[in-house]
């Protein structure tokens, strides 16, 4: 749930402030690339909450969605299938691209294609981000977003590994 909020929020914010969508009669063709693949527990609650955010903002959209599979591929084919999927996206005239994570942001940047700095680019659950790449790229915008490993670590010692983990001794003595 909060990272279907969390999409929405930021393609409402990109509608508001870059003027590139808007409320007129034009359709608009979305590229959404997710950085696992399409049997990830969270992926259909990310489109829903692309599409949703996109219908509230006025906005008619062709959304196509594309996943990386990072997981599986090592870097050098991550970049050959981005490759790939930036020719898609141009032969379908893309007038935007989401992209889901840090591993869509960081091979669609890296991978030697010029098509995420020709047009505009919403970033989405970036965790460790570059500031000076998003400087070099005043097309991209969105939300990233800062793991409090202290709350994680708090959330984790009520859970199921809690007397493990905190009962552990350095000297390996449990």
């Amino acid at each position: 749930m909060g990272k279907h909020f969390f999409l929405t929020c930021s393609l409402a914010f990109l509608c508001m402030i870059s003027g590139t969508l808007s409320a007129a009669e034009n359709n608009y063709n979305v590229l959404f690339i997710q950085s696992y693949t399409n049997s990830s527990s969270w992926h259909n609650n990310l489109i829903a909450g692309l599409q949703d955010g996109l219908e509230e903002g006025g906005v008619k959209a062709n959304v196509v969605i594309e996943y990386l599979n990072a997981d599986f591929w090592t870097f050098a084919s991550e970049c050959v299938i981005m490759r790939r999927i930036c020719e898609r996206a141009r032969q379908r005239k893309t007038d935007l691209i989401v992209t889901s994570s840090d591993e869509a942001f960081f091979t669609l940047t890296h991978c030697g294609d010029s098509l995420p700095y020709q047009i505009p680019v919403v970033v989405s659950g970036i965790k460790y981000p570059d500031r000076k790449l998003f400087d070099r790229m005043p097309n991209v915008s969105g939300f990233t977003s800062v793991t409090d490993f202290n709350v994680l670590l708090e959330e984790a010692g009520d859970g199921p590994c809690h007397n493990y983990r905190w009962n552990y001794s350095a000297t390996g003595d449990n």
